[in-house]
């Protein structure tokens, strides 16, 4: 499925639009956060820099917050498709779009690892998987709760506003 929604977006979407997979979203929310506290640069010196007793739990706290992050911008995206006459599922909604968005912010948290934040690159490719997230997640409400486009991208506006404010535009400034 991780393969499909990188190769084949559309196909796989389609395929899989009706399957809740809970332990990949959870398992790549967790990952993706922890990713994106060490290419920070400022974070990533923090952490490397602080004693054991005081980066593990930090860590530990983006391991659970993060994924609970995702999951609940993922339920207001459904909340909203429902309220515009969507008809799917919410958890596999949720867990899809947990893991399109971390699939899709993937290329700027690789170059972020190696490359200053201030860095012209990194937020050239922040603002090309940005628009990335939205293509996605859009074409994933479609599939999901059979909503025309304008409809689709209105529902998970809110929560692409959200991880722009929470989740890209402070680790990249």
């Amino acid at each position: 499925m991780l393969s499909g929604l990188v190769l084949r977006p559309l196909r796989t979407m389609n395929e899989v639009r009706d399957q809740a997979v809970w332990w990949p979203a959870l398992i790549m929310s967790a990952l993706g956060g922890v990713l994106a506290v060490l290419a920070n640069d400022a974070s990533r010196k923090e952490i490397l820099h602080s004693t054991l007793s005081t980066s593990v739990p930090a860590l530990g706290i983006v391991v659970v917050m993060v994924p609970a992050f995702c999951a609940l911008l993922g339920l207001v995206s459904h909340a909203l498709a429902t309220q515009f006459g969507g008809n799917g599922s919410p958890t596999p909604f949720i867990t899809l779009s947990m893991i399109v968005v971390w699939i899709a912010d993937a290329p700027r948290l690789a170059v972020a690892m190696f490359a200053p934040d201030k860095n012209s690159i990194v937020t050239g490719v922040g603002l090309l998987s940005f628009v990335l997230t939205a293509w996605l997640l859009t074409t994933l409400m479609m599939r999901v709760h059979e909503l025309a486009w304008p409809r689709a991208l209105g529902c998970v506006a809110v929560e692409l506003i959200a991880l722009l404010l929470v989740l890209k535009l402070p680790l990249t400034s």
